[in-house]
């Protein structure tokens, strides 16, 4: 499967089962709580969308410095994520079953990136209640419950707002731990 490096993926059949489900619950108590809609902006990344999204915000030495190629390098746009590699990102996770569609592992994203639409109906827009949605999925927040949270380092604020991943997803060894 061909994948456009600048197009999001929103697939469900390629992200992890338990994503899926989570969502489908999260994504109404979600809705109910902040008062607007929500929608999926990403799921599975495979590594050459996640080596483009990296290149934004570096130059091409930063690029090199990673292997990656260095006409991806896009210094004047803001950083979009510190995961160089699909590998390391719990948005590139995949099954460890390979199939010929599939030869580095079947996708199964542990991770999605959620729109939330404001009062306006627009994405990211100054009225997007992010604070809240935050709130709600971080750190013991009432709709943890349902699996997908925000990552953040301890003693941090989360940065990366719009990304939800698995409870069992582990940044320190770039897997899911069931």
């Amino acid at each position: 499967m061909t994948f456009d490096v600048t197009t999001p993926n929103r697939d469900p059949a390629l992200w992890h089962p338990l994503v899926v489900t989570s969502w489908g619950l999260l994504q109404p108590e979600l809705e109910k709580a902040l008062h607007c809609r929500t929608i999926v902006n990403e799921g599975y990344r495979p590594d050459a969308r996640q080596a483009w999204l990296f290149g934004a915000g570096r130059t091409g030495m930063q690029l090199a410095a990673f292997h990656l190629d260095t006409a991806l390098a896009r210094p004047i746009e803001p950083k979009v994520t510190n995961a160089w590699s699909a590998k390391t990102s719990a948005h590139g996770y995949v099954l460890p079953q390979c199939t010929a569609e599939w030869p580095d592992g079947i996708p199964a994203s542990a991770a999605l990136d959620i729109i939330v639409l404001g009062a306006d109906g627009k994405p990211w827009t100054k009225d997007d209640p992010w604070d809240a949605f935050v709130a709600l999925t971080t750190d013991g927040g009432p709709l943890t419950k349902f699996g997908l949270i925000h990552f953040r380092a301890v003693g941090k604020q989360v940065w990366d707002k719009p990304h939800l991943q698995l409870i069992g997803w582990s940044d320190a060894q770039h897997t899911l731990l069931l």
